[in-house]
């Protein structure tokens, strides 16, 4: 069995939306490890910590497939590619987008044009990716950056950002058994009306008779399936109880956490930073109690503490 791996909300570090620790720690807690599933329903966020989360995931040494739900934009698209294009599956009904970088800054002349040189660096990085994942050219990557692209699930298995499309599997088992069952009626109908017409001797075994053998194997192995599937679910609901487990025992340690901050918060606080990071939609927290680098430090240790009772 694969590890189910979730990835929704912001994109950003730290134990608050999804990062590379709940990424890792998802996998590293799950019991099967046969292979990765990675479930990502999520408008972006932080460039760089998408791009951690591509690259952990290229790292682990089983099978990896992403599944794109609802919404997958920005910074999420960048984890969708992380797996070969046959394991990108696009939920009917999701969107895929994909634009170019952005983000705010201040200070000097100088300062303004290294945060616009590490965009556009990151822009091309972006472009490279986005080619090598789908097979398009970095002229039609650039243009349908710029012009903020989104996909539905056929125009991405179309463009290359998927490989297929999820359908439901017990609907489509259903519709087969009800249309095997329809050519038995037929079947079993005809058969019957030959036999009142024939002379009362035993006649031999027909072709007919032989298709509705076929078609009642084919049946069995459908009804088989439909309880395979059913089985899957349970597992998936036992997988799911757990991860509801491991993400209260975060919810812990972000309390115990948040009731240190309060703490900290009533003391003087730091002259703010003139300079945000480079996100794609939503800004990252890197300070947000302005605290003072004592206080700083203090907030780094307790988040390191947590995180190895996590890993523990």
């Amino acid at each position: 069995m694969a590890a189910k791996i979730y990835i929704s909300g912001d994109i950003e570090p730290g134990f608050w939306g999804a990062s590379l620790e709940t990424t890792r720690a998802q996998f590293d807690l799950s019991e099967d490890k046969d292979g990765a599933e990675v479930y990502i329903r999520s408008n972006g966020g932080d460039a760089f910590e998408g791009l951690a989360i591509h690259d952990y995931l290229n790292t682990l040494d089983v099978p990896v497939t992403t599944i794109a739900e609802g919404y997958v934009a920005s910074a999420a698209s960048i984890i969708f590619i992380a797996a070969p294009r046959k394991r990108r599956k696009m939920m009917k009904n999701a969107t895929l987008m994909i634009h170019n970088p952005w983000t705010y800054a201040g200070g000097e002349a100088g300062d303004l044009e290294a945060v616009a040189e590490q965009l556009r660096q990151l822009e091309d990085r972006l472009i490279e990716m986005y080619a090598n994942a789908t097979g398009n050219s970095k002229k039609q990557i650039r243009e349908w950056m710029n012009e903020e692209k989104t996909f539905t699930a056929e125009e991405a298995v179309a463009e290359g950002f998927a490989g297929s499309i999820v359908e439901s599997t017990q609907a489509k088992a259903t519709v087969q058994i009800m249309n095997l069952s329809d050519r038995l009626a037929q079947l079993l109908g005809k058969t019957q009306a030959q036999t009142v017409e024939a002379a009362p001797v035993a006649a031999p075994v027909s072709p007919e008779t032989d298709k509705i053998a076929e078609l009642q194997a084919q049946l069995e192995a459908l009804k088989a399936e439909k309880e395979k599937t059913e089985a899957e679910k349970a597992e998936l609901e036992r997988v799911a109880t757990e991860a509801i487990t491991a993400v209260e025992t975060i919810q812990s340690a972000q309390q115990e956490l948040a009731a240190r901050l309060a703490a900290i918060e009533s003391a003087p606080t730091a002259a703010p930073r003139p300079q945000a990071p480079v996100t794609m939609g939503v800004q990252p927290k890197q300070n947000p109690y302005k605290l003072t680098p004592e206080q700083l430090a203090e907030y780094n240790q307790i988040k390191t503490q947590i995180k190895k009772q996590i890993s523990a």
